[in-house]
């Protein structure tokens, strides 16, 4: 949940709901970990914010990704030293 409280304009105030999730597969015979994440599934957050100052209000839009998907290869060496 992120929230933004203490604004006396209603605009200010506000509370997202933003959903992660990971799902992973580990594939033992080769030593492979395959990893998908998700952020903000729901697209409750967006590059426009409101800020308030003493004057009144201004926005400002950020240069950020809202929601996005990541995926992830993983391998793991292990060499058994010799004996």
């Amino acid at each position: 949940m992120y929230g933004h409280r203490g604004f006396s304009d209603p605009a200010g105030n506000t509370d997202k709901l933003v959903w992660n999730a990971r799902l992973s597969r580990h594939i033992a015979k080769v030593n492979l970990t395959v990893l998908i994440d998700g952020f903000d599934l729901l697209r409750q957050l967006s590059n426009r914010t409101f800020y308030m100052n003493s004057q009144g209000r201004f926005e400002t839009y950020n240069n950020a990704l809202p929601a996005y998907f990541m995926g992830h290869v993983i391998y793991k060496f292990n060499k058994q030293p010799k004996k």
